[in-house]
């Protein structure tokens, strides 16, 4: 019964299957964000801020993940809540009060730093400039912020 739970869980959210990579050799590789002075594991399910653990929920994880792998894109509020609350029907005001926890622990508006984006009336977009990290190497940023040119992740 666990296992085909687990299966349903992974047809119906296929982006887990891509929060880590397996080598040849059988030894995984979890992907990395990094923006600004935080590095966001996906596949740790954690966010440091120079090394350092910061306290976020799962739901926050969820959304944080979800924004910041698609960086520069409007991300409509019900495609937020229906990725992070597929299996309930949540109010808006839930949405809200994880992107403020997310925004407290990313420090967004302190000293000029932004990172999530409300688009009035559309949704959320993360802003600030995404670096992949996928086996130790940086890929890229998706950012339309970066110096570095738009390259998507497949």
């Amino acid at each position: 019964m666990h296992a085909t739970k687990s299966l349903v869980m992974v047809m119906e959210r296929p982006e887990i299957l891509q929060h880590w990579l397996t080598h040849m050799d059988g030894t995984v590789v979890h992907r990395k964000l990094r923006f600004g002075p935080f590095e966001l594991s996906i596949g740790e399910r954690v966010l440091r801020r120079d090394g350092r653990v910061l306290p976020l929920g799962d739901r926050a994880l969820d959304i944080l993940t979800y924004l910041a792998d698609r960086p520069g894109e409007v991300i409509a509020k019900q495609e937020l809540m229906d990725h992070v609350w597929s299996d309930v029907t949540v109010e808006e005001g839930s949405l809200r009060v994880h992107v403020a926890a997310i925004r407290k622990a990313l420090g967004d508006g302190q000293f000029g730093n932004r990172y999530i984006a409300n688009i009035k009336g559309r949704g959320y977009s993360f802003v600030g400039t995404v670096l992949r990290l996928e086996d130790g190497k940086g890929s890229g940023s998706n950012s339309p912020n970066s110096e570095e040119g738009s390259l998507r992740h497949p």
